[in-house]
């Protein structure tokens, strides 16, 4: 889910700001989604109301930025329903802290951090994303060393 709607996340960001960084976004989410498909058949199945909710919510948004065909309240829907999409890692690191690998969301904080920089406009199209995903990954990365600290490896 969270790999489909941030490719056409990707596409909007490409047509707002032709530009390459929106191209690398595209491969990423690309990566994602491949991701996603194989944990659907290899993946933990416990799937909660709230991923149900955030499932739904995300279609509303595809939904409503067919309908409305407004960029920036599509960016603003599809943006919001993508970090809604990260609740359940949140949720689940919460509990397991040590399930996530802390040093990829460190290099994600930085990435997004970086390709702001490299964008060649600067409106809400084009910043959205890699400021909310830059403090969204900041943020992860804060939880999970809190937690860290409170709850011992297993292993």
């Amino acid at each position: 889910m969270l790999g489909s709607f941030s490719l056409t996340l990707s596409v909007l960001l490409y047509i707002a700001s032709k530009n390459f960084v929106s191209g690398q976004y595209s491969m990423l989410q690309l990566s994602l989604f491949f991701v996603f498909v194989t944990s659907l058949r290899n993946g933990n199945k416990d799937i909660t109301k709230s991923d149900v909710v955030f499932f739904i919510l995300a279609i509303l948004a595809l939904f409503l930025w067919k309908v409305i065909k407004q960029p920036v309240w599509s960016i603003i829907l599809i943006v919001s329903v993508d970090i809604l999409g990260f609740v359940p890692t949140i949720r689940k690191s919460w509990n397991k802290p040590y399930s996530e690998t802390l040093f990829t969301y460190e290099l994600n904080t930085i990435r997004h951090a970086l390709s702001i920089f490299a964008l060649q406009q600067f409106n809400i199209l084009t910043l959205l994303f890699p400021i909310a995903w830059t403090l969204a990954n900041l943020l992860f990365c804060i939880l999970l060393v809190v937690r860290r600290k409170v709850e011992i490896n297993p292993n």
